[in-house]
């Protein structure tokens, strides 16, 4: 919209357009924000078969179903409007979890009726948006009672109970190596006392056959 004022002779011109490459930078921010996040879930559970090194979440289930419910609603839509998918923007699911912008497509979606899209992202009266659907989905794994938090307990419950087992086991080894000792120096004891024995018994035969051959 153009609006041209000449109160006082000079024309002064005022335009109004919209803004759309602001609209596209948050929506290209948003993906990168996504991809930077499914890269790093990546990276803690990837395994590398030439080097061998592992991710330190590797086989954790809790980390791979955080990734799986926000793929869900990624790639979910709604059940009505003119874009009900983020594919319909030009914005799609790669093979490799990540999401790649159509840019021609979107600059394209971009030039209709904005609220169209606005419906996809924050949602209308009658039906919630992607922005509620990620939302919902990350309070359920970052609140108190959450995925993640409940990850933890489990793992500080399993680090205390490899704590107290390995106490028992380190009160169990000692009071192995002190029987052992115990063991091994009376075996020494006895190995001593029949050397001991050994050399009495040899001096006294042969005591014994020098008599024999005197005789």
């Amino acid at each position: 919209m153009t609006l041209t004022l000449s109160a006082t002779g000079d024309a002064q011109t005022l335009t109004v357009k919209r803004d759309t490459g602001s609209i596209k930078t948050a929506i290209n921010s948003f993906v990168s924000a996504y991809n930077t996040l499914d890269r790093v879930a990546d990276s803690l559970t990837s395994f590398d078969s030439d080097s061998g090194n592992a991710g330190v979440l590797l086989g954790d289930s809790t980390l791979r179903g955080v990734q799986s419910k926000l793929r869900q609603v990624i790639s979910g839509g709604l059940d009505e409007g003119t874009y009900r998918y983020l594919s319909d923007l030009g914005i799609s699911l790669q093979l490799d979890g990540t999401l790649k912008v159509d840019d021609s497509k979107l600059s394209e979606a971009l030039e209709g009726d904005l609220t169209d899209i606005q419906a996809l992202f924050v949602g209308t009266d009658e039906q919630p948006g992607l922005a509620a659907g990620l939302g919902d989905s990350l309070d359920a794994i970052l609140d108190e009672d959450g995925a993640l938090s409940s990850a933890i307990e489990g793992l500080e419950s399993r680090n205390e109970a490899l704590g107290e087992r390995y106490t028992r086991m380190e009160s169990s080894i000692e009071t192995l190596m002190a029987r052992y000792t115990k063991q091994f120096s009376a075996l020494d004891t006895l190995i001593a006392q029949m050397n001991s024995t050994s050399s009495y018994l040899t001096q006294q035969f042969d005591a014994l056959n020098a008599m024999l051959s005197d005789s």
